[in-house]
């Protein structure tokens, strides 16, 4: 798991960009980003975990088989939206799927070790 450009812990500052500022201006606080690779397999399980500081979001499916996603913990190969293989992509921002973005968000896969990764922004929460 990679997070940039701020160390949390509050030991610098972030780089002075317009779009840092356009984030103060707009949520109260700086930005930062995070990356994670998540494995999915045939069990249901959760991918992501609900977070209220999420504003944007990327998962890219990087594996063969499908991962069929949910908001809904009982997601199944019947019953979730589709995550295309070798590259299929679910993009959310707060601007357009509002409350939405901040849910947890269910998987499971056609098969085992599917390779899934996580891109979000996250609102730096303030001490």
């Amino acid at each position: 798991m990679a997070e940039f450009p701020i160390d949390k812990s509050g030991g610098s500052e972030p780089p002075r960009t317009i779009i840092s500022d356009l984030s103060v201006q707009m949520f109260g606080a700086h930005t930062y980003r995070r990356e994670e690779r998540l494995v999915v397999n045939i069990a249901q399980s959760i991918l992501v975990m609900g977070n209220p500081n999420r504003i944007a979001m990327l998962l890219v499916n990087n594996s063969e088989g499908e991962v069929y996603l949910s908001f809904d913990p009982d997601v199944s190969t019947v019953r979730g939206m589709i995550l295309g293989a070798n590259g299929g992509s679910l993009s959310m921002t707060f601007r357009n799927d509002g409350e939405l973005i901040g849910d947890a968000i269910y998987g499971v896969g056609s098969g085992d070790n599917l390779n899934v990764t996580l891109f979000e922004t996250l609102v730096q929460e303030t001490p």
